[in-house]
């Protein structure tokens, strides 16, 4: 999973540069942003949460 979110920020990171907490804040959205929920959980049970998970895990062994 890690492989997946560090492609993620690498994207992101090509249109501009983003801080460990902006990038955090992203991980939030998935659980917070109904939208982005209701996206995210449409496709498996848990899964807006396990995003935020990973992303936070990401941010704290890569970007901190």
């Amino acid at each position: 999973m890690q492989a997946e979110i560090d492609g993620q920020y690498r994207i992101l990171a090509r249109i501009r540069a983003v801080t460990a907490e902006e990038y955090r804040a992203i991980g939030r959205s998935c659980v917070e942003n109904a939208h982005w929920r209701a996206a995210y959980e449409s496709i498996a049970p848990g899964l807006a949460a396990y995003q935020r998970d990973a992303i936070e895990a990401y941010a704290t062994t890569r970007l901190s």
